[in-house]
């Protein structure tokens, strides 16, 4: 196993993060974070991370990192628009 490959970070940190257990969140923040920093123009990373600080409790990371997934989404694409739902759910007052 290459720590640094972003696909089986990726994996484990969705594995961590489907268990909803606080310390395999926090595990999974910290692998997703990784990930951004290895590949910072992969919206892929950013969503993920923006759910899993979601999960945390965590409204102001998680729409940190939902923005800046949009910015690197296709403007008009399905994925941009069902982000800029949920970005609308969960800013502040939108729940």
């Amino acid at each position: 196993l290459q720590p640094d490959r972003v696909p089986t970070l990726g994996n484990l940190a969705i594995a961590l993060a489907n268990r909803k257990r606080a310390g395999d969140l926090l595990r999974a923040e910290r692998i997703l974070e990784r990930i951004v920093a290895l590949a910072p123009d992969d919206p892929d990373g950013h969503e993920n991370l923006a759910g899993v600080r979601f999960e945390r409790g965590d409204r102001e990371g998680a729409r940190a990192a939902y923005s800046r997934a949009l910015e690197l989404l296709p403007p008009g694409s399905q994925r941009a628009a069902e982000v800029r739902a949920f970005m609308e759910r969960i800013r502040p007052g939108g729940e």
